[in-house]
C-alpha cells in the first residue's frame, strides 16, 4: 500500500446558531444569531436546546456547514463518505443534507442559517430537503465520524463545482419537533483545525480512494491496495 500525505488548504466552513424564546421563531429563522466562520472547533456545532426558567423559555438551534471543491470530478464515484472529526459532546443524532452555502470564496455567515436546499419555515425537512446521508445515531467525540453519502450526493459531486453540505440535528431540527428541556448537541472540528482534524470528502473509484481536503483537490490520498484493509481516515 502506498499512501501520500494530504495537505489541507483553508476552505470555508463553520456553524450558524440561532437563539429565541419559541421553537418556531428559533428553528424557522432566516438569519442566525451568531456564526463561526473561523472556528477551529465547537463543542455544540450541531445543537437543539431548550430550557425553561423564570424568565421564560430559551431555545437554540445550531447547524454546521462545509464546502468542498469538486470541480474536477467528471465521473460518478462508486461511493463516497463525508468524514467529520468529533469533539467533546456527542449526544445528538445528526444527518447530512444539501446546502447552498458556503462557496469556496465566501465564508459562512449568520444569513446562512437556513441555507439548506428545500428548507421551508414551519415544515419538517423530511421529504422537503435533499438528504445526502441517512441519520447517524452515534457520534464519536475522539475520532472521525463517517457519513455514507447516497446517490443524490454522488450525482452532485459530479454535477456541482462546489459540494456544500449542512449537518443538522435530526430528532428535533430536521423533523421540526420542539425539544423537551434538554440540550442535544454534537461537537466537531472545522477545516481551520488543521490536517489531523479537518473535514474530508472521501471519494472511491474502483480500487482507489481519494481523501479530498476541503477546497484542495490538488492534494489527495491515493491507496492502491484492497479497500477492505483501509480505515476511515
Amino acid at each position: 500500500m502506498s499512501i501520500t500525505s494530504t495537505k489541507f488548504a483553508p476552505a470555508p466552513d463553520g456553524y450558524v446558531s440561532k437563539n429565541g424564546t419559541t421553537w418556531s421563531a428559533t428553528r424557522d429563522a432566516g438569519t442566525g444569531t451568531s456564526a463561526g466562520p473561523n472556528s477551529t472547533n465547537r463543542a455544540s456545532a450541531v445543537l437543539a436546546y431548550h430550557t425553561a426558567g423564570r424568565g421564560g423559555d430559551t431555545f437554540t438551534v445550531s447547524r454546521a456547514f462545509f464546502s468542498f471543491d469538486t470541480s474536477k470530478f467528471k465521473t460518478t464515484p462508486a461511493s463516497a463518505r463525508l468524514l467529520i472529526r468529533g469533539r467533546l459532546n456527542g449526544d445528538a443524532d445528526v444527518i447530512a443534507v444539501k446546502a447552498t452555502a458556503p462557496d469556496l470564496s465566501t465564508d459562512i455567515a449568520v444569513a446562512d442559517f437556513d441555507a439548506i436546499t428545500g428548507f421551508s419555515a414551519g415544515n419538517s425537512m423530511n421529504g422537503n430537503v435533499t438528504d445526502y446521508s441517512s441519520e447517524l445515531t452515534t457520534w464519536n467525540t475522539s475520532g472521525y465520524n463517517s457519513f455514507i453519502l447516497n446517490a443524490a450526493a454522488l450525482a452532485d459531486i459530479v454535477s456541482l463545482d462546489v459540494f456544500a453540505v449542512a449537518i443538522v440535528q435530526y430528532d428535533n431540527d430536521y423533523l421540526n419537533v420542539a425539544p423537551s428541556e434538554v440540550s442535544l448537541d454534537a461537537g466537531m472540528y472545522f477545516n481551520e483545525g488543521g490536517g489531523g482534524t479537518a473535514p474530508k470528502l472521501q471519494i472511491v473509484y474502483g480500487n482507489s480512494i481519494n481523501d479530498v481536503a476541503a477546497g484542495d483537490l490538488g492534494n489527495v490520498m491515493d491507496v492502491d491496495e484492497n479497500l477492505a484493509n483501509v480505515s476511515d481516515v
